[in-house]
């Protein structure tokens, strides 16, 4: 299959949410700054989702002659993808929400928990939330607490009597 013939199965998969996603472009060469095994991107403040199709699982689904219920699991990883991207597009940065998104995809698509295709996705979602939390400054409270003398309250008795403490 053609990098475009993969994108209108993966589409097509998608049904009815394929029409709400963000434009995708298919490039063939990763950003020089993104990991080696990046399989799609999103740039801040783009609308786009860029799809790299020299990535192991797009490669994979083009090797396809066709695809059926068995032999789905590179075009269904695919549309996880850009679900997670998508994601990405329209809420920002956080990877908790952009793999949730993707995991409810893969549920959706007949690879739910229990499938190795779904574990693999979550475990890359633990190590990226572990990276995430060991690259992130502890969160320290640098607040101080200073306390003063507070000078004792009279009651109303002793305001009613004109008592002075």
């Amino acid at each position: 299959m053609s990098p475009s013939e993969v994108l209108v199965c993966v589409l097509a998969l998608l049904g009815g949410e394929a029409k709400k996603l963000p434009p995708i472009e298919l490039v063939d060469i990763r950003p020089l700054s993104a990991s080696p095994g990046i399989e799609a991107y999103t740039h801040a403040g783009s609308p786009k989702i860029y799809l790299l199709t020299t990535s192991a699982v797009f490669e994979e689904a083009m090797a396809m002659e066709r695809w059926g219920a068995e032999d789905a699991a590179p075009v269904i990883k695919l549309a996880s993808i850009i679900m997670h991207e998508a994601w990405h597009v329209r809420n920002g940065p956080d990877e908790r929400g952009a793999y949730e998104a993707q995991l409810r995809t893969l549920g959706r698509l007949g690879a739910g928990a229990g499938s190795a295709l779904h574990r693999r996705v979550y475990n890359s979602m633990q190590t990226v939330l572990k990276t995430q939390k060991r690259a992130t400054p502890a969160d320290t409270d640098l607040r101080i607490t200073v306390m003063l003398p507070v000078p004792p309250r009279p009651s109303s008795a002793s305001i009613l009597l004109g008592i002075r403490p």
